[in-house]
């Protein structure tokens, strides 16, 4: 029976490994709740320090210095819709799936400073969403609001 167990452990310990190392490194994690994060709109904070939204409008505004930037955001449903605007440019859509993920904004961008816009687009029938927080990267850092 052992042997059955360390066949199978040894077998699947690439898979465990690799799911592990598939999690971004959390060295530089700020709340959503952060003062020099603006929110805009009607949130409620959540117990974790997250801003949790139902309503479409409410937007995030973030003015940080780095070159990537991760939301770790917990959804009800995968029927969630955010509009993200990275200095200026177009908005592009993010669906957010049912559970905590960690959602992608910038990823090895030019390192400098940044402007995110993060805005939720739908109604709250649709399903409740926390942002929980921010992985501002290993050499970013939150500056202040414009």
């Amino acid at each position: 029976m052992i042997r059955k167990l360390a066949l199978l452990f040894l077998m699947n310990a690439p898979l465990l490994l690799a799911a592990q190392d598939s999690k971004p490194a959390e060295t530089n994690i700020v709340k959503a709740s952060d003062p020099q994060i603006i929110v805009e709109g009607r949130y409620a904070p959540s117990p974790e320090g997250g801003v949790r939204m139902g309503f479409p409008g409410v937007v995030l505004h973030i003015h940080f210095h780095g070159s990537a930037l991760t939301m770790r955001a917990k959804s009800s449903s995968d029927e969630a819709f955010f509009s993200i605007a990275v200095d200026g440019a177009k908005p592009v859509r993010l669906q957010m799936h049912w559970g905590t993920h960690d959602y992608a904004i910038l990823n090895e961008a030019t390192p400098g400073d940044h402007e995110i816009e993060i805005a939720r687009l739908t109604e709250s029938w649709e399903g409740v969403c926390d942002v929980q927080g921010f992985n501002l990267g290993p050499d970013g850092s939150l500056l202040a609001p414009p």
